[in-house]
């Protein structure tokens, strides 16, 4: 059987869309600049983004129609040809992209052979939309950067310096939005596959401690840290609801959980609640973590930071004019006792809109 194609530029499809609508939650409008001679400046430079946006939105949700109802098309064939493994194959990736969750590299190598084409038919079009989208945001910035400098220069020969000194810092504002992030730290070539010690999804329960993972929050003197091991505090609430099962605080702030693949921090009275997920390593040797973080585009961005013993080993801006995937593969050094804390926080401010982290992580000898 043939296959829709995953390909830029498809017509759009009447049926609503996971991704989509994840991306409607929470709407978060940028705050304007104070200063009133920005302002002209700042409200093309807002419409363009969401002009943006709006264009990856809708050929993102196309791109979901198609690869859901190829899916279903697949699940047919395979069920009409009495594949009862390959029809339950397709159907765990159709769950997983109704409940905008993430699929591991181990999941994509499980696949059958056609269902893993598919997928990364779909992987390849989502790419490319995403660095579409990127490159138009970044000739909108660069833009916006080159007006700042020009008002900058005219503000500065009237002799207002306070006034030059606040279009600066938004100019420092905006170019830093654009600063690369860090490389991924080195890690020794992939062997064959050692045993598997955790699987932040699989293990997930409604037991603190089980299977050596704990889930709890921090938090943070001001936005972005710094992060403080002992400070972790388990959360005292598992429930379940039309979210399914989830931890949380009691009392809140507002959104902040943790479920098997989800993460999302809270924020209250301007401070940040980090949302993290504990392992407790439970033996002495070198070990690896794997995995992929994945976040919608709206809002600020929320950060996902790695900790071996509280050092920080891999940080990531998702969204927020940054990429909104991230993949990790990392070198541990494990003692028994050690813990692995996988944080995802609020981003460069307090804003929560749209901060939920897909998360998928395991870790292996």
């Amino acid at each position: 059987m043939r296959y829709a194609s995953l390909v830029p530029f498809v017509i759009a499809l009447c049926l609503g869309s996971p991704l989509a609508r994840a991306q409607a939650d929470n709407p978060q409008e940028p705050r304007k600049p104070e200063l009133p001679e920005i302002q002209p400046l700042w409200a093309p430079y807002q419409a363009g983004l969401k002009a943006v946006a709006a264009d990856r939105d809708k050929k993102l949700a196309n791109l979901d129609n198609i690869y859901m109802l190829n899916l279903d098309r697949m699940k047919k064939e395979r069920a009409e040809a009495v594949d009862l493994d390959g029809a339950l194959a397709v159907k765990a990736e159709m769950d997983r992209l109704g409940a905008h969750q993430a699929t591991s590299e181990e999941q994509r190598n499980a696949m059958p052979p056609a269902l893993r084409a598919l997928r990364a038919s779909y992987d390849a079009a989502l790419k490319g939309y995403g660095e579409e989208a990127a490159k138009g945001e970044e000739a909108l910035r660069q833009r916006y950067l080159a007006d700042l400098a020009d008002l900058e220069k005219r503000i500065t020969t009237t002799g207002d310096l306070d006034k030059a000194l606040k279009v600066k810092a938004e100019r420092d504002r905006i170019a830093a939005q654009g600063t690369a992030q860090p490389a991924l730290p080195p890690v020794p070539p992939a062997k064959n596959e050692g045993p598997l010690l955790a699987d932040s999804a699989a293990d997930f329960s409604d037991t603190q401690g089980k299977n050596n993972w704990s889930y709890g929050y921090f938090i943070a003197p001001k936005p972005g840290g710094p992060y403080v091991t002992g400070e972790f505090k388990p959360f005292p609430q598992y429930r379940v609801t039309n979210r399914g099962a989830e931890w949380v605080r009691v009392g809140g702030p507002q959104w902040l959980a943790i479920r098997a693949t989800h993460q999302h921090p809270g924020a209250h009275d301007g401070r940040a609640f980090w949302a993290v997920r504990r392992w407790t390593s439970q033996s002495e040797g070198s070990a690896r973590i794997t995995g992929e973080a994945r976040r919608v585009a709206n809002g600020d961005g929320s950060t996902l930071r790695i900790f071996v013993d509280g050092r920080e080993v891999f940080t990531r801006l998702l969204g927020g004019h940054q990429p909104l995937t991230a993949k990790f593969d990392l070198a541990l050094p494990l003692h028994a006792g050690s813990t692995v804390d996988l944080a995802v926080d609020t981003g460069p401010g307090t804003d929560t809109g749209s901060d939920a982290v897909t998360l998928t992580a395991t870790i292996r000898r």
